[in-house]
Formats: C-alpha cells, sequence, structure tokens
C-alpha cells in the first residue's frame, strides 16, 4: 500500500513539475512577444506589432493587455485608412479641376472617378461628371455599344497578368462580357466585371458586384 501511495505521489510530482515547466515557458513567451510587440508599437511598425500582441493573446487570453494593444492598433490603422483617402482624394479632385478647367474633360472624368473610389457616393465629383457629360459633344442616332460604355465596374487588380486572366475567364463562364484594362499606374491588371454608360448606372449595379469581389470599385475608360 505504502509503495502505491509513493508511486502515486511520483506521478503527482512529475505532472505537477511538466505543468509548471509549460507555465513557465508560456509565460516566458508571451513576455517575449509582449517586449518586442511593445518596441514595434513605439517604432509605429503596427503590422509588426499586431502580429506579436495577436500572438501573446493567443498563449493568454485570460490577458487584457494584448487586447487592449490590438483594437488601439486597428483604431490607429483605420484612422490612417481614413486619413490616406482624404489626401488621395483631394489630390484627385484638384487635378480633375485643373483638366476641367482646361476643357480637357476625358482625363477630369478619368480623375473625378478615381476620387470617386477614395471617398465614394460624393456629391461634389458626381455633379462635375454630369456637368462634364452635358458639356461633351454628343453623336447623335448612334446606338450603344461597347465603346460608349465608359464607366466600368471593376472586381479585381493584379500583378501577375495571368491571375487577371484567370478571373476575366471565370467571369465569361458565368456568363458575363469581362474584359481586362492596364491601370492607370501601368503595374496591375484590372478585370472589369460590366460597363455601363453613365457613371450613375455602373454605382447602381455596385452593390451586385459584390458578389464576385469584396470591395468592387468604378472606372473611366473609353475603349
Amino acid at each position: 500500500m505504502k509503495r502505491f501511495n509513493s508511486f502515486v505521489f511520483a506521478i503527482i510530482i512529475a505532472i505537477a513539475t511538466i505543468t509548471i515547466t509549460s507555465c513557465d515557458k508560456s509565460g516566458a513567451e508571451y513576455k517575449k512577444n509582449i517586449t518586442e510587440a511593445d518596441g514595434f508599437f513605439k517604432e509605429e511598425k503596427f503590422d509588426d506589432a499586431l502580429k506579436l500582441y495577436k500572438k501573446a493573446a493567443g498563449i493568454k487570453p485570460e490577458e487584457s493587455y494584448p487586447t487592449q494593444k490590438i483594437n488601439e492598433i486597428e483604431e490607429i490603422k483605420r484612422q490612417i485608412a481614413e486619413q490616406e483617402a482624404e489626401d488621395n482624394y483631394y489630390k484627385e479632385i484638384e487635378q480633375a479641376d485643373n483638366y476641367f478647367d482646361e476643357a480637357n474633360y476625358e482625363y477630369a472624368l478619368a480623375s473625378y472617378t478615381r476620387a470617386l473610389t477614395f471617398k465614394p457616393g460624393e456629391q461634389y465629383p458626381l455633379d462635375r461628371i454630369d456637368e462634364i457629360e452635358q458639356l461633351m459633344p454628343l453623336e447623335e442616332d448612334v446606338p450603344v455599344t461597347n465603346t460608349s460604355l465608359t464607366y466600368h465596374i471593376i472586381v479585381g487588380s493584379y500583378e501577375v497578368e495571368d491571375n487577371a486572366i484567370k478571373m476575366q475567364q471565370k467571369l465569361k463562364d458565368e456568363g458575363f462580357e469581362s474584359r481586362l484594362i492596364k491601370r492607370y499606374d501601368g503595374e496591375y491588371t484590372a478585370v472589369i466585371l460590366a460597363s455601363y454608360a453613365s457613371i450613375h448606372e455602373a454605382y447602381n449595379n455596385l452593390t451586385d458586384a459584390t458578389a464576385h469581389a469584396e470591395n468592387p470599385w468604378v472606372i473611366y475608360k473609353k475603349f
């Protein structure tokens, strides 16, 4: 009986030792991740910090500190993205207004449309686009063709052109007249889901396009 009790006691001690060792290791790993994450946070390397805070939260889910820092970083990233969108919007608007003043309506349309990708639904570029469409000469008695559909819903933009081709083929198999277009920066190939004669038509169909892409957007391009 004494031998049995000694055996059980030895097992309990072994389990306790393993548990303590495991806790020590996880505690050390948690502390290491937090220390490195705090360093990245101070350097404003938010993506690197976020990964480590999430890793620390996985090690010790009961600790509130990593969760607080994760929420803080996500808010900072949201504000940064919002500010970048604001800056890009006004950059495009300034460029578009200059084109408009020069009566370079094709380029003005493209810039006003790009501005809407940063602030969708903003009234000023929509009003300017309507104004330009009234100012641009119209060809009478000409049926609507692919060449007159100048507003396009984009559902993907790929650095590797083969990926864009695969996406285009998928859409064609689903019955869409999908086309490819080089982005204005020249580095990416965009995939067109559908094309429309007016920006309002394009925006009216933008919600349906979310079935094919999380964040579709509209561009202006005359083929």
